[in-house]
C-alpha cells in the first residue's frame, strides 16, 4: 500500500509518496558432509518464513559444503566440495564465488584433513578450524600447527593472505573435527571430543590455551556450538552415536564439571553431525544420521519434538542463518 502525504511550504507543494518497506528476508544454509571427493549435490538455502524454512531451497550452491558461516555482511563462507583448504565467499543471492581463501598456515609437511568449524566475530575476523590428517603425527611446525589447529583471519582474507593468529588444541585429532561459536562479548568456544569438553578463549587473538574449561555428563561427544547472547547461555549438541540425542543449554560463562540449566532430548534423532543455529525462538540442529535439519523452540526442555523437519537427499553437516 502507498501512502500519499501532501505538504504546502509556503507557495510550494511538495508530494511524496511513503514506499512499503520491505522486511529483510532470512534464510537457512544447510551444508553437506563433504565425502572426500564424492560431491553431494552442493550446499541448499531455504527462505525462512516466520523463522520456519520453507519446504524446497530457493537456492543450490553446487561446488559449496560444509563447513560453512555467515560474514557480517550477510556473505557465505563455504568450504570447496573439491579442495579441503580451500573456502569460497559467496555475495548474498549469488551462487558464484566472489573470491576464494586458502587456509594454509602450515608447512609445507603439514597434511590437511579438511576444515571442521567456522566462525566470523563482529569485526569480520575468520576463524577456522581444522585437522591434521594423519592422526599421531606431529611435524616440525614453528606457526603452532598441531593436530587440531585453529587459524584467524582478517576481514575480507583471500588467496593466501596470511593468518592474523594460529594456535593448536591439545590431544589427538578426532574424526569430527572441532566446531566454532563466538559469544557477544568476543570470546571463542570450541568443541573438544577428544577430551569430551567445550574451551573458551576469552581473548583468542592473543591466546594460545583457553581461559577455561567446561565439561560434564551433558558434555559427552560435542557436536554443535552456539550462543545465545541475550540469554547469556550456550547450547551445545550431542551425538546420538554416544545414546544421547540432546541439546545441553548452559550459562555462558562455565566453568569446570558442571551441569546444564535444562536440556532437549528428541528420542527420534541421531544428531550425527549435529552442528546448531539459533534464529528467534527456534533453534535448528543439522542431523547426519537422520538427513534431516530439525527446527526447535530454544526455550523448551525435556522431552521434545520438533516444530519442524526438513527431509534432505544428503547428510547434512552444518547450519547457518543469515
Amino acid at each position: 500500500m502507498r501512502v500519499r502525504l501532501t505538504m504546502t511550504l509556503f507557495a510550494m507543494t511538495v508530494v511524496m509518496i511513503a514506499r512499503p518497506v520491505t522486511a529483510a528476508e532470512h534464510h537457512l544454509y544447510v551444508a553437506p558432509i563433504l565425502l572426500y571427493g564424492s560431491p553431494q549435490g552442493g550446499l541448499f538455502r531455504f527462505r525462512l518464513v516466520d523463522g520456519i524454512p520453507s519446504a524446497n531451497p530457493d537456492l543450490v550452491y553446487p561446488t559449496a559444503s560444509g563447513p560453512s558461516a555467515i560474514g557480517p555482511d550477510g556473505s557465505l563462507y563455504a568450504q570447496n566440495d573439491a579442495h579441503l583448504d580451500h573456502i569460497d565467499r559467496f555475495a548474498p543471492g549469488s551462487i558464484r564465488p566472489e573470491s576464494t581463501l586458502v587456509v594454509a598456515p602450515c608447512n609445507r609437511d603439514y597434511l590437511y584433513g579438511g576444515m571442521s568449524g567456522m566462525a566470523f566475530d563482529a569485526a569480520g575476523d575468520a576463524y577456522m578450524a581444522f585437522s591434521e590428517g594423519v592422526s599421531g603425527l606431529e611435524p616440525f611446525n614453528p606457526r603452532g600447527c598441531g593436530e587440531q589447529t585453529i587459524a584467524i583471519y582478517p576481514p575480507n582474507a583471500k588467496r593466501h593472505t596470511r593468518a592474523l593468529h594460529v594456535f593448536s588444541l591439545p590431544g589427538s585429532a578426532s574424526e569430527a573435527g572441532m566446531r566454532l561459536a563466538i559469544g557477544a562479548s568476543g570470546s571463542l568456544a570450541v568443541t573438544d571430543m577428544d577430551e569430551n569438553a567445550v574451551r573458551i578463549y576469552d581473548d583468542p587473538m592473543m591466546q594460545r590455551r583457553a581461559s577455561r574449561i567446561f565439561y560434564g555428563p551433558k558434555v559427552q561427544a560435542p557436536q554443535g556450538l552456539a550462543f545465545d547472547g541475550p540469554a547469556h547461555v550456550v547450547y551445545v549438541s550431542m551425538s546420538g552415536i554416544v545414546g544421547q540425542q540432546e541439546v545441553a543449554v548452559f550459562p555462558d560463562d562455565a566453568h569446570g564439571k558442571v551441569n546444564p540449566l535444562r536440556t532437549l532430548v528428541d528420542p527420534g534423532a541421531q544428531f550425527f553431525c549435529g552442528q546448531v543455529a539459533l534464529f528467534g525462538p527456534y533453534l535448528f540442529v543439522s542431523d547426519g544420521g537422520t538427513s534431516t535439519v530439525n527446527v526447535y523452540r530454544k526455550v523448551a526442555s525435556g522431552m521434545v519434538t520438533p516444530v519442524a523437519s526438513i527431509a534432505l537427499p544428503f547428510q547434512p553437516c552444518g547450519v547457518a542463518v543469515d
